[in-house]
């Protein structure tokens, strides 16, 4: 086992991976205050212009099958990576909306 530390944007960016979540973990289970918490504590680094550590992921890589892109399989932090990409959606979806500049109306 290898460990190394990036970013969340560098282990979830780019079209050159796609996560697998395997049969045998739970359900997303994370309620709307798990969720709240985690943007709050994002919030708070990103103003005091600090890192916040989410925690360890733990991943394999699948198989190579001929495609462009590696499999990465998730085994642990499987909650905190799709929260974390669910909420890059909504960053996406609030910015397209032309409403963005009235936070009160977007987020």
């Amino acid at each position: 086992m290898k460990a190394s530390e990036t970013n969340v944007l560098s282990f979830i960016g780019g079209l050159d991976k796609v996560f697998i979540i395997p049969p045998f973990q739970r359900n997303y289970e994370w309620s709307k205050k798990q969720c709240e918490e985690l943007f709050h504590d994002i919030e708070k680094a990103y103003y005091k212009k600090k890192t916040h550590y989410l925690g360890n992921v733990v991943y394999y890589f699948g198989e190579n099958n001929g495609a462009e892109f590696q499999e990465l399989i998730l085994v642990d932090g499987q909650q905190r990576i799709s929260t974390i990409v669910l909420l890059l959606c909504a960053i996406r979806d609030c910015e397209k909306d032309s409403d963005f500049k009235d936070k009160e109306k977007c987020c």
